[in-house]
């Protein structure tokens, strides 16, 4: 893999950054059979208490079990800090109780009122596993280079000498299984005898959630760097000062254990909490038509957690860790799926005024039509305000955000789009086998929605040792967009 700081030097093919990996000798690399052996138990029972309200509970065990790693690396220091690449803990406390209620609170069934809680336990995903098994500095040896970098598409025909620490991964000897408690309790009010009205609150707090952090850094301290005034190179002094924090180290990271160079750890600390609140209309089939209209406040907050980042070097993984991993929960912010607003409308119509025309050929015509319309309508996701060049000094050239700004600051565009659906059906049989024909539209209005935006607002540099924050020239443009209008015809028979 090469990393590059900037467009210009990958025209120019001065990479800042190069990794490769190697298979060790007498390994199976790169087969891991991250075999996982599942097992759950559970009691659950209901009780009707009275005609108007019922109870349901029960008790739920979840045992997850994983294939060892078989290879213990030696280093001193790995091993005084209980680091065993030969481990990855498992549980026998995963018990996840459940309750539940219905009521109905008003004369008939006029207003009911639904509750419930619960502890539900998640997978360990097999690319974590796969990971923790091999990469741990024998079966595979990943190694960076900042210098004396081979020009692309070149390669290392061997792994480089002394000097070199490979990067490793290495399992938290306190992991535990990620979880979640979910709460919800919702209120659905009888309008009529077709249609209903619902408010209702989902809560969910995610705990010991997956993340990965290079743990094989000194503490980072706050430096005085320079924001340039414009994108063309400045002194030092000529630009504005600003605070930001970076990892000691010249030409990359002090390591303080020397044999690597990074030392991932998959640890559980992560955390989430989900807050929403909805409301909800409903009409139910009548006069051959039924319709639905919903809006959703929510807000997520996290602290990055993410049980895919296993490629060190990789951009997409070196982007999901917090930006100091020794200090990880200073990234607590709006997670990346906080969608503040969202509404949805959506209707179906049974155009069905031909069965009432004494014409078979009018009838045939007018009669088994069908139209469907959905409209979603939600506020943008978040992005993060980005540095490029490693002002950490991390190695990691793809996590670092501008100085001094918290994550996700940057909200995107909103998403806007409306599907269709008309389908008309043509009997052959009667009634016992139908023709249908159907016409699809996706984002029926054709409007852009765009779901990249350029979030990167400067790019670092070293000037005599000394920072330097350049501004980009297209920092908040507007890049790519989901898919156009889509139109798709289909015929299926139905019997």
């Amino acid at each position: 893999g090469y990393t590059y700081n900037s467009y210009a030097d990958f025209v120019n093919g001065t990479p800042a950054t190069f990794r490769q990996a190697f298979p060790g000798q007498g390994t199976q690399f790169p087969i891991s059979n991250p075999n996982v052996g599942e097992y759950a138990a559970f009691l659950q029972d209901s009780w009707r208490i009275t005609d108007r309200l019922t109870l349901n509970y029960g008790l739920r065990f979840d045992k997850f079990d994983y294939k060892q790693p078989t290879y213990l690396n030696p280093n001193p220091q790995l091993l005084a800090a209980n680091l065993r690449t030969d481990r990855i803990r498992t549980e026998d406390s995963n018990f996840g109780p459940r309750f539940g209620f219905a009521w109905r609170a008003g004369r008939g069934d006029s207003v009911v009122i639904r509750g419930g809680y619960g502890v539900y336990y998640s997978r360990t995903p097999g690319l974590l596993l796969s990971t923790a098994i091999l990469n741990n500095g024998f079966s595979s040896q990943t190694y960076l280079l900042t210098s004396n970098l081979p020009t692309y598409p070149n390669v290392l025909k061997a792994a480089p000498g002394p000097g070199t620490p490979p990067d490793i991964y290495v399992t938290d000897p306190n992991f535990s299984t990620g979880r979640t408690q979910q709460i919800s309790f919702q209120t659905e009010f009888a309008l009529g005898q077709r249609a209903s009205l619902t408010v209702g609150y989902l809560g969910v707090l995610g705990s010991h959630l997956t993340r990965t952090r290079d743990i094989n850094l000194y503490p980072s301290e706050a430096v005085t760097g320079y924001v340039c005034p414009t994108s063309a190179a400045c002194a030092a002094p000529g630009g504005q000062p600003v605070t930001y924090y970076r990892h000691p180290g010249v030409g990359g990271p002090a390591r303080p254990n020397a044999a690597f160079g990074r030392i991932s750890l998959f640890d559980s600390g992560g955390n989430s909490i989900y807050h929403g609140g909805f409301i909800r209309y409903q009409r139910r089939f009548a006069n051959h038509f039924t319709a639905q209209a919903s809006y959703t406040w929510s807000h997520v907050i996290d602290t990055t957690p993410d049980a895919t980042s296993v490629v060190p070097g990789n951009a997409g993984d070196d982007a999901k860790v917090a930006q100091d991993t020794l200090r990880p929960n200073l990234d607590r912010g709006s997670g990346a799926t906080d969608i503040r607003h969202r509404a949805v409308l959506s209707f179906v119509w049974d155009i069905s005024h031909g069965n009432f025309l004494t014409n078979p050929l009018a009838r045939g015509i007018l009669s088994h039509w069908q139209l469907g319309v959905i409209t979603q309508a939600q506020s943008g996701r978040w992005f993060n305000d980005i540095a490029t060049g490693d002002p950490g000094n991390d190695s990691n050239t793809a996590n670092d955000r501008s100085p001094l700004i918290g994550r996700n600051t940057i909200r995107g565009p909103e998403f806007i789009t409306a599907d269709a659906r008309i389908s008309k059906d043509i009997p052959l049989m009667g009634e016992r086998v139908r023709l249908r024909l159907m016409g699809e539209f996706f984002n029926l209005t054709n409007r852009a929605n765009f779901n990249g935006i350029q979030t990167t607002r400067y790019t670092f540099s070293t000037v005599a040792g000394t920072g330097i924050f350049r501004p980009t020239t297209n920092f908040l443009a507007t890049q790519t967009t989901f898919d156009p209008r889509i139109i798709q015809l289909a015929a299926r028979v139905v019997f």
